[in-house]
């Protein structure tokens, strides 16, 4: 701001104007604007890089609340059991080099952003706990508290939202690859990764999974730590909860956890998008002639690994023969010269019925699967004898590295035609498509998309289809985007939505389970579609909308945040300056509070003039 100031005051100047105040007058003056909002600035550890870090938390989190009440020109207050609540979302997210708190008020005008805490560290479950510790017992009283809105006491109603990730640290659940993956219920991620066709709808009698609950979270947790130093190891015996849940849902209720709506479009739609570039690149290998050859690729790929593996297997033998001391003569049911598995898995010799341990005689478990095993006594080879067995050891590790390395040549020569297939035809009219439509894939991390970039996908996935040639999978493709696009327009709606609209997004979720799976039964069922067929129709019923919980705005706060990091990025002292960077977002975040008057009539467009201190339109008279 104070930048964009010397400017304006050196572009009036030049004019001959003098009438701005002198650049101290307007610090202070910046300075007077966040009264209110007063912050504590501290150092403390960040578990993640083993350093200190800055953190900028603000003292009075209640305050805060009422200061952003009072700037705010009008709130829609939801009325819940016949009673008007303010609906108050928190949450979190990492955004450049700090990750940040911050809370919306749900249906206030104009929207804004208020950031509570900063800290110059990633976003880890511990550096989250610190970050919550000053401000978590108001956090956990802010439900139920009363706030005063046009002279009126209003009840407030916590929510939380943010990111997959972010949700997981808040109540302690492992992660996208737990065994059990879902924040509200208990669906094995096995079930999620081989649907193999089977509808995924609440609707099918076979897919009905127990809800889990806020004392189930904790019982778990506390079973977990009892009984495990290990906890993450352990995981899957305890639902999949790893940590203390850091901030417990209102009333204990689960649906108090928004499902992330944005970071829902951002996952399924680069998904499907990967599956309309897989059948694109598809059909330019069998243009190219290189449809057997891609099948020689995989049959290749499959005895380059079991090579590795069957010579791993053999190295692990002859490492344990080396070491000597640690070998034993076979003993019991193992009859190999030196035993030294502890396992229960054998298998029996097919000529002299001899039983051994698989990793005493080196086998791979592909070889487990074969109909006959011969052992080395069978196979003329000495094994009273040592030397006899490593020297057989040795001979045989020599010919697979040798087969290895003969796939491995085959395997390169492969790859350099599908290398020159790169940027095929086809492909490359996909890749011009998207820029045609204004989305540059390259640009963004793992290449995935923004969500304005999604948004126009989606809008335009005609055209993208286009480049294929079968009809069958096109029109598959494009019914794909179809109703996503459908189910995804009424999530995002910024409104409460009708019953009937309810009704129908409960009916388009729940049949896409049964569609999806079954016009792709090889594709597997990420966490986010999970979420979108089962739990968004949840939420959507009770609260009558996910649009107005969204947690698109506070991810747009990353953008000004790196912006006043690069403008401060001189000053030494990590805590001032963190503090400027919070002082300058929480100025930007007034701005959004400000009302804004119009300076044209949107009927007309005539100039609007002041009658009785009220802007009207001299034409309309409104």
């Amino acid at each position: 701001p104070m930048y964009r100031f010397r400017q304006l005051r050196a572009f009036l100047e030049g004019k001959g104007i003098s009438i701005l105040a002198s650049e101290k007058k307007m610090r202070a003056e910046m300075h007077k604007r966040c009264e209110g909002k007063e912050v504590e600035v501290s150092l403390i550890d960040d578990q993640d890089k083993n350093r200190k870090a800055a953190l900028v938390t603000v003292k009075d989190l209640f305050s805060h609340i009422n200061a952003s009440i009072q700037k705010c020109t009008d709130i829609n207050l939801r009325n819940v059991n016949g009673t008007p609540e303010l609906h108050v979302k928190f949450g979190g997210d990492k955004g450049g080099s700090s990750t940040k708190l911050v809370y919306e008020l749900v249906g206030a005008n104009p929207p804004s952003v208020n950031v509570v805490s900063m800290l110059e560290a990633s976003d880890t479950t511990e550096n989250l706990k610190n970050i919550l510790d000053p401000i978590l017992g108001q956090l956990q009283s802010l439900h139920g508290h009363k706030f005063t809105i046009n002279d009126t006491e209003v009840s407030c109603r916590l929510f939380i939202y943010g990111d997959y990730e972010f949700l997981c640290h808040i109540l302690g659940h492992q992660g996208a690859s737990a065994s059990f993956p879902c924040h509200y219920c208990l669906v094995p991620l096995a079930e999620l990764q081989k649907c193999n066709g089977k509808p995924h709808s609440p609707t099918d009698p076979e897919c009905k999974y127990k809800s889990r609950t806020v004392s189930s979270y904790k019982k778990n947790y506390e079973a977990n730590l009892k009984e495990n130093e290990d906890l993450r190891k352990s995981g899957r015996f305890y639902q999949s909860i790893v940590s203390e849940m850091l901030i417990t849902p209102p009333d204990n209720d689960l649906l108090h956890v928004v499902p992330p709506a944005l970071h829902i479009l951002l996952g399924l739609t680069l998904k499907f998008f990967n599956i309309l570039l897989t059948n694109v690149k598809e059909e330019d290998t069998v243009d190219n002639g290189l449809s057997a050859s891609l099948d020689q690729k995989d049959d290749i790929m499959l005895k380059i690994e079991q090579t590795q593996e069957k010579i791993e297997a053999l190295e692990y033998v002859q490492s344990k023969l080396k070491s000597r001391s640690r070998g034993k003569t076979g003993k019991g049911s193992c009859s190999a010269p030196k035993c030294f598995s502890y396992d229960d898995t054998y298998i029996t010799c097919s000529l002299c019925d001899q039983v051994f341990h698989t990793k005493c005689v080196g086998l791979s478990s592909a070889e487990l699967n074969e109909s006959k095993f011969t052992c080395m006594s069978c196979s003329n080879v000495d094994v009273s004898s040592l030397q006899e067995i490593e020297a057989a050891l040795c001979a045989e590790i020599a010919h697979l590295t040798d087969l290895s390395g003969t796939y491995q040549n085959i395997m390169k020569d492969l790859q350099e035609k599908f290398d020159a297939l790169e940027h095929s035809s086809k492909e490359e009219k996909l890749l011009e498509i998207l820029h045609e439509i204004g989305v540059d894939r390259q640009a963004y991390h793992s290449n995935s998309f923004v969500g304005n970039h999604c948004l126009k996908i989606l809008q335009n996935a005609n055209k993208l289809t286009e480049v294929l040639d079968d009809d069958s999978e096109r029109s598959r493709i494009n019914e794909l985007f179809s109703r996503f696009h459908e189910i995804y327009v009424l999530i995002s709606a910024k409104r409460v939505l009708t019953s009937d609209e309810i009704d129908h997004l409960k009916s388009l979720c729940h049949k896409f389970g049964t569609w999806f799976p079954e016009n792709f039964p090889s594709a597997t069922i990420p966490i986010k579609l999970h979420m979108l067929i089962y739990h968004v129709p949840e939420f959507v019923s009770k609260w009558g909308s996910l649009g107005l919980f969204s947690e698109q705005m506070a991810e747009s706060i990353h953008a000004q945040s790196n912006r006043f990091h690069r403008t401060f990025a001189s000053i030494r002292s990590r805590p001032r300056q963190l503090h400027l960077v919070y002082t300058h977002l929480t100025l930007e975040s007034g701005k959004g509070c400000q009302k804004v008057v119009p300076r044209k009539c949107k009927t007309c467009k005539s100039f609007l003039k002041t009658i009785n201190n009220v802007k009207r339109c001299p034409k309309c008279e409104v």
